[in-house]
């Protein structure tokens, strides 16, 4: 990841658009207590209680993925 500052009165931090969706989405997900204690129970368990992510959420991430694609194209045709 490339990160650049720029002097300026306050100082900035230019990101690219995926990595600061990245960011947001981890600050949604930290900021949910609920979520976050789900989070670190489910991480506690024996790793041969778990499922993998893959058997999880393979076929669902490839359709997410899809959509992303098609709103950030049609969005920069705004």
């Amino acid at each position: 990841m490339e990160i650049k500052t720029i002097k300026v009165k306050n100082p900035s931090v230019i990101i690219s658009a995926e990595k600061y969706e990245d960011l947001k989405e981890t600050l949604e997900i930290l900021s949910d207590s609920e979520l976050v204690k789900s989070i670190s129970k489910a991480l506690a368990e024996p790793k041969s209680n778990r499922k993998s992510h893959k058997e999880i959420f393979d076929k669902k991430c490839r359709s997410i993925r899809h959509w992303k694609n098609v709103y950030r194209k049609n969005s920069r045709n705004l």
